[in-house]
């Protein structure tokens, strides 16, 4: 799949993208329009390395984005802070190759 045809399957702004990301995390589909799928297009999914759980890594996600929507670098906080409470596993960046529980684990 191409950044094009990603790009035609997300809302048309960066604003609509952050308030669908927002609404899903209250409804039964985390992420909206963020998905593990898109992640793993655009290389920015890796697993957990003890359990797998796919974990997305917001830093790329966030540069995909910005570069999307033609975005300045202003936005990033915004849309990282966004993407974390996607209601997806985005892991801990104290420690990157853990799930969120795995990293709580380890650090104890």
């Amino acid at each position: 799949m191409t950044n094009n045809d990603l790009a035609n399957g997300l809302p048309r702004s960066l604003e609509r993208f952050l308030i669908e990301v927002a609404a899903a995390t209250e409804g039964d589909s985390p992420g909206g329009p963020l998905t593990y799928e898109l992640a793993g297009e655009i290389d920015a999914l890796h697993h957990c390395d003890v359990c797998q759980q796919p974990i997305i890594d917001i830093e790329v996600v966030a540069d995909w984005l910005l570069g999307q929507y033609g975005e300045p670098e202003e936005r990033r906080a915004d849309v990282e802070e966004a993407l974390r409470r996607s209601g997806l596993e985005v892991g801990d960046p104290l420690s990157p190759n853990y799930c969120s529980y795995h990293a709580q684990i380890t650090s104890e």
